[in-house]
């Protein structure tokens, strides 16, 4: 039998859910997702000690099952980070610690302190934004488990939110297995993935910038594009380049075609016939200082990649000789 002759049972995994039905005085009973919890404000650092009961719909005393007996949650935001630390208390019950940190990675440090004093094992954070890798990577050289846990894994039941009450959410569903982790690379594969994916947002900004100057070429009246493939060819940059010097017969841009493209001098000549002058000429010298820009990034980023992916090609390529052997 469970408090004051209510049934109760012990459940692995449940979540904690509000009550709504009338009371005695025909109000709702209000019960929170922490039994700790009362309708006045947290204070920001607390400690004391809980237990580990919630009361279903039904007026079931449901008893949770400690699965981490170790843990803590924290609330991440740019400036602070709110930690709740649920721990054993010595008596068979819960203690829960709330304190309250700084990002800078000093604060961290004391933040990753105050976890080892009371020898937690596994932290848990919400993946928002960009704010939780700094506090992330400073973790995990401390603390046994560092979880990033889905925003969406996390939700509470509506009501009253504050920092506190969302850390001490997070720590409740840690402790009882309700939640798991998103997959965080180990570090050198973090960096190779920094590196890929910042050489494709520069190679879609110079595709981007590409296209800018294609439009500045057809509002002069340039229609290179007509007759090449592309207008940044060997032969498409030169005819270009001499524009932007002041060159203006179509004649003699067409004569600066390379290879293939001097079979289509004739279609040239009447596609470098257009009204471009000082106007476009800004632009398009802009534009290529841009694209060329974004060649030697792209190009620094590769060379750089490659570097990273040397032992694994190297280790892979061992494994097919040893495989064919």
């Amino acid at each position: 039998m469970g408090r004051s002759g209510q049934r109760s049972c012990l459940y692995g995994a449940a979540e904690p859910v509000a009550s709504l039905s009338p009371g005695g005085s025909g109000a709702p009973l209000c019960c929170f997702e922490h039994v700790s919890q009362s309708l006045r404000d947290e204070p920001p650092i607390r400690s004391g000690t809980t237990d580990n009961v919630w009361v279903d719909r039904k007026g079931l005393v449901v008893e949770m099952e400690v699965m981490v007996a170790r843990c803590a949650f924290l609330d991440v935001h740019r400036d602070t980070v709110v930690a709740c630390a649920r721990t054993p208390d010595g008596r068979g019950g819960r203690r829960e610690d709330v304190g309250e940190f700084g990002t800078t990675t000093s604060q961290l440090l004391v933040l990753a302190d105050w976890l080892a004093e009371r020898r937690v094992t596994l932290v848990g954070m919400e993946a928002t934004g960009v704010c939780w890798k700094p506090v992330h990577w400073v973790l995990e050289a401390s603390v046994p488990e560092v979880w990033v846990i889905n925003a969406r894994h996390m939700r509470n039941v509506p009501g009253r939110k504050t920092d506190v009450a969302n850390a001490i959410w997070g720590a409740s569903l840690l402790e009882h297995g309700l939640v798991r982790p998103s997959f965080i690379p180990p570090e050198p594969f973090r960096a190779l993935r920094d590196l890929t994916r910042y050489r494709k947002s520069v190679a879609e900004e110079r595709a981007r910038e590409s296209q800018r100057l294609h439009k500045v070429l057809e509002d002069a009246g340039v229609k290179l594009s007509s007759v090449a493939s592309s207008v940044l060819t060997k032969s498409g940059r030169a005819m270009i380049e001499a524009l932007i010097d002041g060159q203006r017969d179509p004649e003699a841009l067409a004569e600066m075609a390379k290879g293939r493209m001097r079979s289509k001098i004739p279609q040239l000549q009447d596609a470098m016939a257009g009204r471009f002058n000082e106007h476009p000429a800004l632009l398009c010298r802009a534009m290529l200082a841009r694209i060329d820009q974004a060649d030697t990034t792209i190009v620094t980023l590769t060379e750089r990649i490659d570097e990273l992916l040397g032992p694994y090609e190297a280790a892979g390529a061992c494994q097919v000789v040893c495989v064919s052997a």
